[in-house]
């Protein structure tokens, strides 16, 4: 997703410029931003929620997560791998100017927090545990679009 235009899945030309798109403050975007801001990105979203949305099911039914909700955390993770392999790579084949170590920082930490909350959800086999894997998995779509947004540079 494009984060200043909304657009999903855009992609520049081959040359590694479109100019009749503004949306990255005048920066050359280069053909493999894909990773980044394409459908990969959405991917990891829509998968966050469904897992987010199937643990505020299990809170609500008063149950611990099982290992069905941990094998879909580890889906997410692999995911989260390929979006901080591919986010550094394309970090380090382009020369537009943006907070690089903020980036890797939000692509870590995003990779991060899933197993930290299904560690501690787990680990405490109550609605409460449930109720932090479920905030865990709804975060992460907010990293994923603040990582977009570091990729995009400074606006204005």
């Amino acid at each position: 997703m494009n984060v200043a235009s909304g657009r999903v899945g855009h992609r520049s030309s081959a040359l590694g410029s479109d100019s009749s798109d503004a949306s990255f403050a005048g920066h050359r975007t280069g053909a493999r931003i894909t990773v980044v801001t394409g459908p990969y990105a959405v991917a990891i979203m829509v998968v966050a929620l469904v897992l987010a949305a199937w643990a505020v099911g299990l809170v609500l039914a008063n149950r611990p997560p099982g290992v069905a909700l941990l094998a879909g955390g580890a889906v997410l993770e692999a995911l989260l791998v390929g979006f901080l392999v591919g986010g550094i790579v394309q970090m380090l084949g382009s020369h537009r100017h943006f907070a690089r170590a903020e980036f890797v920082l939000y692509l870590v930490a995003s990779m991060a927090i899933p197993p930290a909350v299904v560690a501690w959800g787990w680990g405490e086999r109550s609605r409460a545990g449930t109720a932090v894997v479920a905030v865990g998995f709804l975060i992460m779509p907010v990293m994923v679009i603040r990582v977009q947004q570091v990729w995009a540079g400074p606006v204005g």
